[in-house]
């Protein structure tokens, strides 16, 4: 088993660590190209800028370009990592697979359990994304630098902010799509007819699984896609705000702490939490904030709209910050 799950995650890190390969050997290559030529210089003129990019000046099209293709990489990571994380009960044997004579319904009530799991991968992600964000805008010499340039701080925000926010958002999206897709061509429609029993043979100590597999029956996946979306966004949105809350007299680095502090309620407190609720499912703030953690029936699909208004404001808020900075 220990295994079949190190083999998984050596496919994971092969794409990744195959593009940094290519990507060192093409800037090697291209060095090496430009010493042995040692052409003089001679400027090509740019090429015309995308559509949405004409109203710019030169600098913000420069600018944004770059974190464009940074939100780009985002995108890709988050998508390989979505879709990496549903497919493993497709590709791999799972514990107590010969206690079940259904496999239909033993995969799809595998799939489902990964959904809400997949949460804490993807906040761990969340935090490198938020460091590449604000550092630049708040420590050292770069955030010195951003200041003189022919720039707003307003503009070089949402530049780092949007790309990166939407790129990640756009790619678990795309993960989720993708890993139902590649379930229906390898498996077919399996959530249809599920047995209203669980089909699996029982022991003394399975009596709880009987509860959860009518939990599971009561899911609904698209309301569990929707939490991971929303519940991320909050999280992101979060940690952006205490990132750029404008600490006065102290060093930028006083922040960390409760950054730190943010970034292990959402990894590792609220995924606890969901197991020891006060209705056995989730706490009523879980709800209200549209934390689907756990099998069961969803909260009404109306709060999700409460995380969407959260993270919009924190973002806000954020944003206000940042011209507070001290750097």
């Amino acid at each position: 088993m220990i295994g079949s799950f190190a083999t998984s995650f050596l496919v994971f890190l092969a794409p990744i660590f195959l593009a940094l390969v290519w990507k060192i050997c093409d800037h090697k290559r291209a060095a090496a190209k430009a010493e042995l030529e040692a052409l003089p210089f001679d400027p090509t003129p740019p090429a015309a800028p995308a559509v949405f990019l004409r109203h710019l000046t030169q600098p913000q099209r420069v600018f944004l370009t770059q974190q464009l293709k940074m939100g780009a990489m985002y995108y890709a990571i988050a998508c390989w990592l979505m879709l990496f994380i549903l497919s493993l009960p497709l590709f791999h044997a799972l514990p107590h697979e010969s206690k079940w004579f259904n496999n239909s319904a033993f995969l799809w009530y595998n799939f489902v359990n990964f959904l809400p799991h997949s949460t804490q991968s993807l906040f761990m992600m969340m935090i490198p994304a938020i460091i590449f964000v604000i550092t630049p805008l708040r420590v050292g010499p770069e955030a010195r630098f951003y200041r003189s340039r022919p720039l707003t701080i307003r503009f070089i925000f949402w530049s780092k902010i949007l790309p990166i926010f939407l790129g990640i958002f756009a790619g678990i999206a795309t993960g989720m799509a993708l890993a139902v897709a590649l379930l229906l061509v390898a498996k077919g429609p399996i959530w249809h007819n599920l047995p209203i029993a669980i089909p699996r043979t029982l022991g003394p100590d399975d009596a709880a699984l009987q509860q959860l597999y009518r939990d599971f029956l009561t899911t609904s996946v698209p309301s569990l896609l929707l939490s991971i979306l929303t519940t991320l966004s909050l999280f992101f949105s979060t940690m952006l705000m205490v990132a750029t809350i404008p600490v006065k007299r102290m060093k930028a680095a006083a922040v960390v702490p409760l950054v730190a502090l943010v970034a292990f309620l959402g990894v590792g407190v609220l995924p606890f939490l969901s197991l020891f609720s006060s209705d056995g499912h989730t706490f009523s703030w879980f709800r209200t904030l549209f934390i689907y953690s756990s099998l069961g029936p969803p909260p009404p699909r109306l709060f999700a709209l409460v995380p969407v208004a959260l993270s919009i404001a924190f973002i806000a808020i954020a944003r206000i910050f940042v011209t507070r900075l001290e750097v």
